[in-house]
């Protein structure tokens, strides 16, 4: 007897490219059968996290974003692919393509990335770093004073929760206040999940992980992105109209004299730069990072640096208990490696500055691109 083993085939109008389907747009005599043909060039195929010029060239249904294939919105990665997640309720994240419990500070944590704040997941608890203390669910300075203490009218006091004892309100964790030296609720709020929360937010107010903060304009001190009105995003706790848009009354609206990867700085643009880059003002580099003299002998030689507590991955800067020296990139195995410019050195393409990939163990423009300035712009 006989057996039949089936095989998946590509649909009609697809061929198969290092085992994924894409569409057939017929044969070209320049390229490669695992190349596709884009503005007179020959381009590779690039997986999900692959560097890549135009979507066309992107496999498992990503596209081209920040020249990396990268899963479109409300979509995960699995197992080569782009698929449609389950959206997350408000009140969680997702992480690795499962949704969390959005962790308030104090409580528990599976990743550092649930904790409200700067606080990371420590021992399964969501804790404010070193030198800073919980006030109403977010980490601040804590002056001279030790761990679970803040600095009040000269003194360390110890950070008190709901129902504890209290001196001042300052002291009171999750938006209670001191009344009669102990932290209570406010009358028309009740205690869930350790925060005195409303039932029902007022108009100028928005429900963020149980609470009611109030809605702020651009330029006002912000905790989550969901307060900030006119388009704006909360970075380095503050309402800011995001790269390439400007303040225009009340509204962060396209700079029409700015490119998209510019900002506006005194009605001037600069290019927003990576971590390691030169810069001239903090806006310029990503979130959690700041523009830093170097050293202090050249006053010129500013650069984007992640912030205390926090070390740069590539793309953004995380809050980590492991400390990278300036002008590095954490990659794998606690080690610590250099950023390095256009044209010297590399081993990973994440140590490459200027979107630059790593090729023949040196920095360069992918082919139909040019450096300028230290960063590549196509031809």
């Amino acid at each position: 007897m006989l057996a039949y083993i089936s095989k998946c085939v590509c649909q009609s109008g697809y061929i198969e490219v290092q085992k994924y389907c894409i569409r057939n747009v017929g044969p070209s005599k320049q390229c490669n059968n695992n190349q596709i043909l884009i503005d007179g060039h020959c381009y590779a195929f690039a997986k999900i996290g692959e560097y890549c010029i135009d979507t066309v060239a992107c496999l498992g249904d990503s596209i081209c974003y920040n020249n990396y294939c990268t899963c479109p919105k409300d979509t995960v990665a699995q197992n080569g692919h782009c698929r449609e997640e389950k959206r997350c309720d408000e009140n969680q994240i997702r992480i690795d393509g499962q949704c969390y419990q959005r962790s308030n500070i104090g409580q528990f944590c599976q990743f550092t990335e649930q904790c409200a704040s700067i606080s990371t997941c420590q021992n399964s608890i969501c804790i404010c770093p070193p030198n800073t203390v919980p006030q109403n669910n977010i980490c601040i300075p804590s002056g001279p004073c030790p761990t679970g203490q803040i600095f009040i009218s000269e003194s360390c006091l110890d950070i008190a929760y709901i129902g504890q004892e209290c001196l001042f309100s300052q002291q009171c964790q999750g938006y209670s206040t001191c009344i009669d030296n102990i932290c209570k609720c406010p009358n028309d709020t009740i205690v869930r999940n350790g925060l005195c929360t409303k039932e029902q937010c007022n108009s100028n107010e928005t429900m963020i992980d149980g609470a009611c903060l109030k809605i702020v304009k651009i330029d006002e001190p912000c905790y989550h992105t969901k307060q900030c009105q006119g388009n704006a995003t909360c970075q380095r706790g503050r309402c800011t109209c995001p790269s390439g848009t400007i303040n225009s009354n009340g509204t962060c609206i396209i700079n029409p004299n700015c490119k998209p990867y510019q900002v506006t700085v005194n009605g001037s643009c600069f290019d927003t730069v990576s971590v390691g880059m030169i810069c001239q003002h903090n806006s310029q580099c990503s979130e959690s990072a700041n523009c830093v003299l170097e050293t202090t002998n050249d006053p010129n030689s500013r650069t984007c640096q992640c912030v205390n507590g926090t070390l740069f991955t590539g793309s953004k800067c995380l809050a980590s208990s492991l400390q990278c020296p300036p002008s590095t990139v954490y990659i794998v195995d606690d080690v610590c490696y250099p950023l390095v410019e256009i044209g010297q050195f590399c081993v990973y393409t994440i140590q490459c500055m200027g979107y630059s990939t790593c090729s023949n163990q040196m920095c360069k423009c992918p082919v139909g691109f040019t450096a300028i300035r230290n960063k590549i712009a196509i031809l």
